[in-house]
């Protein structure tokens, strides 16, 4: 089996004690077609993906993944039996924030049999301070800017995905 992965953005990070930053960028006109064969295990995609330690998303400065508005601007395709999950912003460290970002205009399609999920922001295993905040899954003024075709259900979507152990601050 086997796990095709794209990512915008991934930071594997070891210490709590540093924060990292991740501020103001844009992870943007991406068109991603998979076609997975039997027994084959997931397709990712993810825009921004941090991992260990304290990481913080967008705190000063949003990130955007796709755009505010319009639809398409990332096109993810899925074709074959595997089982897609797409992913904004994957926040799974110890601590930190997610905070200020833009996740919208995001076409998924395909003619995959495996159930596709969607998460505009995933979060795992904090065990630390930790928030999730002024974010914006979708657009205020595009209607259906996280698309998800009709080919591709069964589907599972998410706006904000949390899975944590500690408090967390959601707003």
């Amino acid at each position: 089996t086997q796990n095709y992965y794209n990512y915008g953005i991934i930071i594997y990070k070891s210490s709590a004690t540093n924060p990292t930053s991740i501020q103001g960028n844009t992870i943007s006109n991406i068109d991603h077609t998979t076609v997975m064969a039997s027994g084959a295990a997931n397709i990712f995609f993810i825009g921004a993906y941090a991992a260990g330690g304290t990481v913080n998303l967008g705190n000063v400065t949003g990130n955007t993944i796709g755009a505010s508005t319009g639809t398409g601007n990332i096109s993810l395709t899925s074709n074959g039996v595997g089982a897609p999950f797409y992913i904004g912003i994957g926040h799974v460290t110890v601590a930190g924030a997610v905070e200020n970002n833009t996740i919208g205009s995001i076409t998924m399609g395909g003619t995959g049999t495996g159930t596709t999920q969607f998460a505009g922001i995933y979060t795992s295993g904090e065990s630390g301070a930790f928030s999730v905040s002024n974010n914006l899954v979708g657009s205020t003024t595009t209607a259906n800017s996280i698309n998800l075709l009709s080919t591709v259900l069964p589907a599972t979507v998410y706006g904000c995905y949390l899975l944590t152990s500690t408090t967390a601050t959601l707003t």
